[in-house]
């Protein structure tokens, strides 16, 4: 998708509870999201000696992170019994 080929661009993701449809947490942000290229792994361990160090990964130390504009915790009934449970509630 290009930049501003579509009038009102969101990105909505989702993390559910294990094994259902319950979600937990939802994250939206109000642009498309930039896709990131796969990493040139050859370049990266040639210049470390040959090793594949995961700090100097821009897919993996943070560099290429995009921000969300927004986190809505979803409540669930099975959420709160367990943080009840850890809480001794």
């Amino acid at each position: 998708m290009h930049q501003g080929y579509v009038t009102g661009e969101r990105t909505v993701h989702y993390v559910y509870e294990r094994d259902s449809f319950v979600p937990l947490v939802q994250v939206t942000r109000n642009q498309a999201l930039e896709f990131a290229t796969t990493t040139d792994v050859k370049g990266l361990t040639a210049g470390n000696d040959g090793k594949y160090d995961l700090t100097l990964d821009p897919l993996w130390n943070g560099e290429f992170e995009q921000k969300a504009d927004r986190l809505i915790r979803k409540k669930s009934s099975s959420i709160n019994a367990i943080i009840s449970a850890r809480h001794g509630n």
